[in-house]
């Protein structure tokens, strides 16, 4: 998965930092016509950094561009918007971690929702990041009785 995001620095500081993603690596501005051609961005200066979800082999990529920037702000139902679904120990303070770099919830009503699990619930929360990912947060699973 790739994401286009504004800052770098701030992507890496929410992913890595406050969200516990594995920071892979992480590259300089590069000239590489070519590449920035095939990503829809000729001429473009670009940096990126690859994450990882801990325990799982999910790669997420974010690649920032020099320029001109166009930021388009869609909704989760729209065409063409992306989530990404984490399972969290606390999903209220991945919803704090959130918040400081300017995520919102947008679930029902602007909170956090308890879904059926079973014989429990699960607590549920979709958090649109500043970047326009949408970030569905899943409590930690309900013990088993």
């Amino acid at each position: 998965m790739r994401l286009t995001v504004q800052s770098l620095d701030r992507a890496i500081a929410l992913y890595h930092d406050a969200l516990g993603l594995g920071l892979i690596n992480q590259t300089e501005f590069a000239n590489d016509h070519a590449v920035a051609a095939a990503m829809g961005a000729p001429g473009a200066r670009f940096r990126t950094a690859t994450l990882q979800v801990p325990q799982s082999g999910l790669m997420f990529e974010v690649v920032e561009f020099t320029g001109k920037h166009r930021s388009i702000r869609a909704n989760i139902q729209d065409p063409g918007s992306t989530r990404m679904q984490l399972r969290v120990r606390n999903v209220d303070e991945a919803i704090a971690a959130l918040a400081k770099f300017g995520g919102e919830v947008v679930s029902v009503g602007g909170k956090t929702v308890e879904l059926p699990a079973g014989s429990n619930k699960i607590t549920v929360a979709i958090d649109r990041e500043p970047d326009n990912l949408f970030i569905v947060m899943l409590g930690a699973r309900p013990p088993a009785r």
